[in-house]
């Protein structure tokens, strides 16, 4: 692997992969609702059986994922060594749609539930933020994109939901005297990322 000291292309350590990240939004669509997790489907996923007719459930996922603000800390480590960490602050769009009989009411119980500090903490220890929970829009369809003819349900809603993820916190690292480092060298703090999040949120 290079290093700045080698030279030659450096290539970041991946973030929370798409699957972590609509797995814990997932999570909470289920906690808030009330839906079986198995009922609250990721759009690209593992195919599973289609839900029975009359069921209420849900289908979501991140649609769009925009860069707002980027930075690049350099700190020192333990080792001596040194790293550099580019944090990155990025907007998630994630449409849910509901179908079933009870589509609207759950669509406008996720609305409202988001809106409790206490329903957003599994995202905050993540490092992502609600923006807003959109408008619940009712379309004619009664179908699901993909589902057979045959399967119909009584309703679907909409709404778009939008997410702001900031970086995640690294170790903490200490200062080291005597380094013989350039002064310019930032030490970064446990604090530091998460302080990048506050800051543009």
């Amino acid at each position: 692997m290079n290093t700045s000291a080698t030279g030659g292309f450096l290539q970041p350590e991946p973030g929370l992969a798409r699957s972590d990240i609509e797995r814990l939004i997932g999570d909470v669509i289920a906690g808030i609702t009330g839906l079986p997790r198995d009922l609250v489907r990721e759009r690209i996923a593992v195919p599973q059986a289609d839900p029975e007719t009359g069921a209420t459930w849900c289908s979501f996922g991140i649609t769009k994922r925009s860069e707002s603000k980027s930075q690049v800390r350099h700190y020192e480590t333990e080792d001596g060594q040194g790293m550099s960490r580019v944090l990155t602050l990025e907007t998630l769009t994630v449409p849910a749609s509901f179908f079933g009989p009870a589509c609207e009411d759950m669509a406008l119980k996720l609305k409202a539930g988001l809106h409790i500090s206490q329903n957003r903490e599994p995202l905050w220890h993540a490092n992502i933020a609600l923006v807003q929970a959109g408008d619940v829009i009712t379309p004619p369809a009664s179908s699901a994109p993909g589902v057979p003819d045959d399967l119909r349900w009584s309703g679907r809603a909409d709404l778009t939901l939008t997410f702001r993820r900031g970086p995640s916190s690294p170790p903490g690292i200490k200062a080291l005297e005597n380094s013989g480092k350039p002064k310019n060298i930032f030490v970064f703090s446990i604090s530091a990322a998460s302080s990048f999040y506050k800051k543009y949120l």
